[in-house]
């Protein structure tokens, strides 16, 4: 027992060794052309591609989300105005870096894990070291950093096409009365300092640290080609796993709490 407890903490902090160091080794390495391409076309895939599906997937969630608040608020006797804060919060601190952790998850974590798996066992990883570049440089960090950048900026882009989407089917189910302008105001009102702080490490470290187990999952194969799909099914529970772990701890830290119990 008390060896397997040692090989996971080794595993943790060889994790966080490999997410402290990705920027510093990419911007070092990024003068060369091989790695600005797999930068690039992992940004490509992981982001851009998945623009379109984070803009249904937050349609649905904004038209949900305030259909919910106003039946809620309505069999309270309650307004929506009042309701505000408490819409603006959850969407900006959980349901947004919630909704974009998962669409990368869903559609690169497994996809890291399983081509660099089969790089490995196809021997192409070898390869590469015997041309004397280093593994870590060009297939690890530059995707670390990608993913890194994805999360904030598809939860950015979720974030407005939900408050968007919120307003449209406001106006049409006649719960939101205010204009475009009034609208934006009160949300502007109802968004703390507190949110922002925890918005940016929340959806920064929570893509980091995705993309850094999806390449130690991948990477960490056997010579079995068989062990691929087992890896990327692995790879993409430990990512949704650490972004619930993610979000516990900083809300441990920036709130003092874990759920509604105050800690200090």
């Amino acid at each position: 027992m008390g060896e397997a407890v040692v090989g996971r903490l080794n595993e943790y902090l060889d994790l966080f060794g490999i997410v402290a160091q990705a920027v510093p080794e990419l911007m070092m390495n990024y003068h060369r052309r091989s790695v600005r391409s797999v930068f690039w076309r992992q940004l490509l895939f992981t982001f851009v591609d998945a623009v379109p599906v984070a803009i249904r997937i937050s349609t649905a969630a904004g038209l949900l989300l305030i259909v919910q608040t106003a039946m809620w608020t309505e069999s309270i006797g309650g307004s929506m105005q009042a309701a505000w804060p408490l819409i603006v919060g959850i969407t900006i601190r959980d349901l947004a870096p919630m909704i974009a952790s998962l669409i990368v998850i869903g559609r690169s974590a497994s996809a890291m894990a399983t081509e660099l798996s089969l790089m490995e066992v196809t021997g192409e990883t070898d390869v590469i070291e015997s041309h004397g570049i280093d593994p870590m440089s060009y297939l690890v960090m530059p995707r670390i950093i990608s993913t890194m950048l994805s999360v904030p900026f598809l939860a950015a882009i979720i974030l407005l096409v939900m408050f968007a989407s919120g307003y449209v089917v406001g106006l049409a189910i006649n719960v939101v009365r205010v204009g475009p302008l009034a609208y934006l105001d009160e949300i502007a009102r109802a968004i703390s300092l507190d949110d922002a702080w925890f918005f940016l490490p929340k959806t920064f470290v929570a893509g980091a640290f995705i993309g850094a187990i999806c390449c130690i999952e991948g990477l960490g194969v056997k010579t079995a080609i068989t062990e691929t799909p087992r890896v990327a099914s692995r790879a993409s529970v430990r990512s949704l796993t650490a972004v619930f772990v993610i979000s516990a701890l900083l809300s441990f830290l920036i709130y003092g709490k874990v759920l509604v119990f105050d800690l200090f």
